[in-house]
């Protein structure tokens, strides 16, 4: 199980005007010695950014973590639950800084994965999706 060493506002959460329209970047530093930076925000944070773009969606951006109110309890919960769900993969996931590349490769793999799992089904083998990732695929014959 992975644990937070610390989890760091990087602005001062006591100069939010209003706890409900706000949105800040926050670091998480893991035991395990890494480091994410992800946006938290709340619902009317979110249709203020709407309405300065004069849009009706959010724009393509950083994924945000969504609290209901900004401050340092609602985040620092919201932030141990993207930690302990599936060995913090949603928070590494909202972290992450993926090109485009490196996206392309891993659709590349999950394509070349479904089809090595649909041929083992084929022949009436038994498969366990877990033992399967996606960087043990190689997408040379695709």
């Amino acid at each position: 199980m992975i644990k937070i060493k610390s989890i760091d506002f990087l602005s001062s959460i006591e100069d939010i005007d209003d706890i409900f329209d706000d949105n800040m970047d926050v670091s998480v530093d893991l035991e395990n010695g890494r480091n994410y930076v992800v946006v938290v925000g709340t619902p009317k944070n979110l249709l203020k950014l709407m309405e300065n773009e004069k849009s009706n969606f959010l724009s393509p951006g950083d994924p945000i973590i969504i609290v209901k109110k900004m401050t340092k309890e609602v985040v620092e919960e919201a932030i141990k639950a993207y930690v302990d769900d599936d060995d913090a993969y949603y928070l590494k996931f909202y972290a992450a800084e993926l090109d485009i590349k490196t996206l392309n490769v891993l659709k590349d793999r999950y394509i070349v994965r479904d089809k090595f799992l649909d041929d083992l089904l084929e022949k009436g083998e038994s498969i366990d999706i877990e033992n399967y990732n996606l960087i043990d695929f190689n997408i040379d014959n695709l």
